[in-house]
């Protein structure tokens, strides 16, 4: 555990910063000793103010892992089914004239995460995005018609899936929206720089360049961890 150092950033893309939109994405992460814990969210962007959801849920979900996860095992059920509960509170705390428009304007949001302990690694997500474990990359894609763990609130079936290994065999971890698929260079070279995960202010600088120069034109939430 010592030896995974977190690296991440939260930039605006070109094309929200051209049009003064609000930065949609949303992370959150929590490094202690025995547990690291990585989320992102990227909120849908047919709903005017998806980015409430994307920060409350992504922070929400990184709470709700630094309470059950320290000692207990991971469940996904579970942290579904909160999450689901937590939504439908937002509701009923705002009681909106038109609570579907509410939910599609402001609730609907992708997630991925991660959590790291001392024998295991879980890596849970609903939606588009970009992980990588290792050397291995993996894009998911939806045909940009993701499934939202909000959608569940109009009569939709959520669900979070889940990956698993041994700690003992990680060496690189990276969770990201979708505004990654941008990048000039293959995502599994942002682990090239080690700065990236050793300085705070690295993996932003280099992101925010690419967004001012127009290369990264949506929105981009990236954790990673690295040796």
């Amino acid at each position: 555990m010592k030896r995974l150092k977190l690296g991440s950033a939260w930039i605006t893309g070109a094309s929200h910063r051209g049009l003064d939109i609000n930065n949609q994405d949303a992370l959150a992460s929590f490094v202690s000793p025995e547990l690291i814990v990585g989320v992102v969210a990227d909120g849908c962007g047919a709903g005017m103010h998806s980015e409430v959801g994307a920060q409350l849920g992504a922070r929400f979900v990184l709470d709700f892992c630094i309470r059950n996860c320290k000692q207990g095992p991971f469940d996904a059920a579970l942290l579904l089914q909160a999450l689901i509960e937590y939504l439908h509170q937002l509701c009923d705390i705002q009681q909106p004239r038109d609570r579907n428009a509410f939910i599609e304007e402001h609730l609907l949001f992708t997630l991925l995460g991660f959590i790291v302990r001392p024998q295991q690694t879980d890596i849970f997500y609903a939606g588009d995005g970009y992980m990588q474990v290792n050397d291995k990359l993996t894009k998911l894609d939806h045909g940009n018609r993701p499934p939202y763990i909000g959608q569940h609130l109009l009569g939709k079936k959520a669900t979070l899936l889940t990956d698993k290994l041994a700690t003992s065999s990680l060496d690189r971890l990276l969770i990201g929206t979708d505004g990654l698929r941008d990048l000039p260079t293959p995502i599994s070279e942002l682990f090239d720089d080690p700065d990236n995960v050793h300085n705070p202010v690295a993996l932003p600088r280099y992101l925010t360049t690419l967004a001012h120069a127009g290369v990264l034109k949506d929105d981009v939430a990236v954790v990673m961890l690295g040796a």
